[in-house]
């Protein structure tokens, strides 16, 4: 189902799978946090289109939404991923906290 928010989403992961040889397209509650680490480890390249939020306070606390969750920039570097290219395309929000 497409996101209301970005519509543009699913177009661009269609996309970026069409230039891609043996794409995996993982869309809404499908992509997942267990999904990117089961799947993005033997991936060569992982593309994830989603929401963003920039925190300018902590900018590893900065995250994208995944079907399970808000999955933080942190987080990212803990998943077991050993691509050559991780690209994040997020419409994003800048937050601060004080």
């Amino acid at each position: 189902m497409p996101d209301v928010r970005a519509p543009g989403i699913e177009t661009e992961a269609c996309t970026v799978a069409s230039v891609l040889p043996d794409a995996r397209i993982f869309l809404g509650l499908q992509a997942t946090r267990q999904v990117l680490g089961e799947q993005g480890h033997a991936s060569r390249f992982v593309h994830i289109a989603t929401h963003g939020i920039f925190r300018s306070d902590n900018p590893m606390f900065s995250s994208i939404r995944l079907g399970d969750g808000h999955l933080s920039l942190s987080d990212l570097y803990d998943l077991p991923l050993s691509t050559g290219l991780v690209t994040l395309s997020a419409a994003s929000r800048i937050t601060t906290h004080k």
